[in-house]
């Protein structure tokens, strides 16, 4: 008799970089990764069945390795130095046929290796090397992001960043957990929809500066009065960056206000996203290298959190001719205070919301988001 919750009948194959690195090749995680270590993305990318129609396991393998010769860091394993600093000597990818022919490929991204628009260029680069076009340019392994320095007269910073948040040792066990359960929806916003909200706030803010006013100011009506979000966590992509390597190159501000945001304007809210918002990134580095990289701290939810993943190239992946139908993308690990990510639509059509807040704020909060036309 078959146990119950026994998993059986699946065939598991693995596979790694076909080429062996050098005995002296390690990646040494910026101080923006480690402070990130605690936070892991899982992503799902759904194709129609043409994309895996045909090939044997030994097929879908053979681009792999050649793929993962140029990422050897998201094979490698985590050891630590005599400093006890963090490195790997040199994540987890999986393909899931369904019985009508199509696909999901999921990723099981750890952030300290990079931020998601590494993860959306890692997932892209399968797509070229299986079509045979192989990664834009290899990855030097050689690499590591440089400790923060005192450049351009900034002053030696000694507070502690707002956007983060310390908590108890973890230890070799990289994960964090809330103090309360938290659950994660989501939601899809049509153009039309952009287009009303964008009006209705003055049509003066971006698609992402619109909603996370509107989240805000829902999320705040949730929470009774001394709970109202009012430092909140801005996460957008650094300007200029080339991917041309894996890292965190999130740009991570901070906006704060006085006043109650429940009952505030959501253009004023939104003026503030766009305006006021004011760059930590640099004070979260250097944070970071004060500890020796030993510290542990999270990043989304110590503050309710919103990060803009509008220009990540989910939607560019495509496996031999086929573009993913739908891509969806959730993070674990987030603090109690929440997390928004707003990331392109399916098909690049609209926008998808994802929200990650205390189990016991759901209803409310659609509740909020119907009044306000989100329809979650």
């Amino acid at each position: 008799m078959e146990e119950k919750g026994l998993i059986y009948d699946v065939k598991l194959s693995s596979v790694g970089p076909g080429n062996v690195t050098g005995p002296d090749s390690i990646f040494e995680p910026g101080s923006m990764g480690l402070a990130m270590k605690l936070h892991y993305l899982r992503g799902v990318y759904y194709l129609e069945r043409p994309a895996f129609e045909g090939l044997s396991t030994l097929e879908i393998k053979e681009p792999m390795f050649t793929w993962l010769n140029q990422y050897p860091p998201t094979c490698g394993r985590f050891r630590r130095a005599e400093s006890g600093r963090p490195y790997v000597k040199c994540n987890d990818c999986g393909l899931t046929k369904f019985k009508c022919g199509a696909a999901a490929v999921g990723l099981s991204w750890a952030h300290v290796l990079g931020d998601a628009f590494s993860a959306a260029e890692y997932m892209n680069s399968l797509g070229r090397v299986a079509t045979g076009c192989g990664p834009y340019r290899p990855i030097n392994l050689s690499h590591t992001t440089p400790k923060p320095v005192n450049s351009n007269g900034r002053p030696k910073v000694v507070a502690e960043p707002l956007s983060i948040k310390r908590v108890d040792p973890v230890g070799d066990n990289w994960t964090h957990s809330s103090s309360i359960k938290m659950e994660t929806f989501s939601f899809n916003l049509t153009h039309m929809q952009l287009s009303q909200i964008q009006t209705k706030l003055g049509g003066e803010f971006s698609s992402f500066e619109a909603i996370s006013a509107i989240m805000w100011k829902c999320i705040a009506k949730t929470r009774v009065e001394d709970s109202e979000p009012k430092i909140v966590t801005i996460c957008k992509r650094e300007e200029n960056n080339k991917m041309s390597h894996l890292r965190n190159g999130q740009v991570v501000s901070v906006v704060s206000v006085d006043s109650s945001t429940a009952l505030a304007d959501p253009s004023k809210l939104a003026s503030l996203v766009k305006n006021e918002a004011f760059d930590e990134t640099y004070m979260i580095e250097e944070a970071m290298e004060r500890e020796e990289g030993l510290a542990d701290f999270i990043v989304y939810g110590a503050n309710l959190t919103f990060v803009n993943l509008e220009e990540a190239g989910f939607y560019d992946f495509e496996y031999r001719g086929e573009k993913a139908v739908r891509v969806s993308y959730k993070m674990d690990g987030v603090g109690d205070k929440g997390l928004v990510m707003v990331l392109p639509g399916p098909k690049g059509e609209g926008r998808s919301i994802v929200v990650v807040v205390p189990e016991n704020e759901i209803n409310g909060l659609k509740l909020e988001l119907e009044k306000e036309g989100f329809g979650a």
